[in-house]
């Protein structure tokens, strides 16, 4: 999500509170963003079931955030706005390494760094059309639905995948995973 130019056009058009408004709402986003950092610091091993939670409780505070019909209420979502961003990012980053082999972690790492943060030319512009056409909520709530439909595609794929084949149940050959443990099933 491009954070500070939402942020910015929420302030100065939505709710009419200039760049001291928009101070607070980067605070706000950052005291929930530290929260989610020593939360993160604080779990054990990431599981998948986590991340798709963290994911799918971003999303639907993300949407809720765009109808939001006052300043307060705005600013009272992204404290957990944060917390959660930060989650998802710090889960999906440690997950990954942890079910990437060594010798592909390098490899692996840099396509969820290009996918994440080479995410915003592409939908930067989406998100600065919406906000121009429709305003600022309208990007919230489009940001938040697509995260909601990614979170949903994942899952089910990963469910797919940890599910055993019925033909070959009688192979002597361990199932196929995807890199994630049997354990973490939803």
């Amino acid at each position: 999500m491009n954070w500070p130019v939402l942020l910015a056009l929420s302030a100065r058009t939505r709710y009419d509170t200039g760049a001291q408004g928009y101070g607070v709402l980067l605070t706000a986003l950052a005291a929930g963003s530290m929260a989610g950092a020593l939360v993160s610091a604080w779990r054990g091993r990431p599981r998948f079931s986590y991340l798709v939670l963290v994911t799918a409780v971003f999303a639907l505070t993300e949407i809720a955030s765009a109808f939001m019909p006052s300043y307060g209420w705005f600013v009272a979502t992204l404290v957990p706005l944060g917390f959660l961003a930060l989650s998802v990012n710090t889960t999906a980053n440690s997950l990954i390494q942890v079910v990437t082999p060594y010798e592909l972690r390098g490899r692996v790492m840099s396509a969820f760094v290009m996918a994440t943060a080479g995410g915003t030319p592409l939908g930067g512009p989406i998100l600065g059309y919406l906000s121009e056409r429709f305003g600022p909520a309208s990007a919230l709530a489009f940001g938040g639905s697509a995260s909601v439909l990614v979170t949903c595609a994942a899952a089910i794929t990963v469910r797919r995948a940890q599910k055993p084949d019925p033909k070959e149940a009688d192979s002597p050959e361990p199932e196929a995973t995807g890199g994630l443990s049997t354990e973490d099933s939803f």
